[in-house]
């Protein structure tokens, strides 16, 4: 039942912050348990080289999106007349 609007929901309703979900846990158990079982390191090096579009693709979901530094870009601006004023 949905807490009634404008009362403030009790100090301990919900679960604790940073708690994961019981089935992305279990199903992240089981992806570990299968990689296990299939070779572990030498099985995704094999991945890697027979396909590795697949591959890089799970790396690229892996790697958190945030990147951490400073960048500088310079770059000239060249103005071009486009008008034809100039061909008269």
């Amino acid at each position: 039942m949905a807490f009634p609007k404008g009362k403030p929901r009790p100090a301990n309703a919900g679960r604790k912050a940073g708690t994961p979900n019981h089935n992305t846990t279990a199903v992240k158990d089981m992806l570990r348990g299968a990689l296990d079982d299939l070779g572990g390191k030498e099985f995704l090096v094999k991945a890697a080289v027979l396909n590795p579009t697949s591959f890089l693709s799970l790396v690229g979901r892996l790697i958190p999106n945030e990147v951490i530094g400073n960048l500088t870009i310079e770059h000239k601006l060249e103005i071009v007349d486009l008008s034809d004023k100039g061909d008269k």
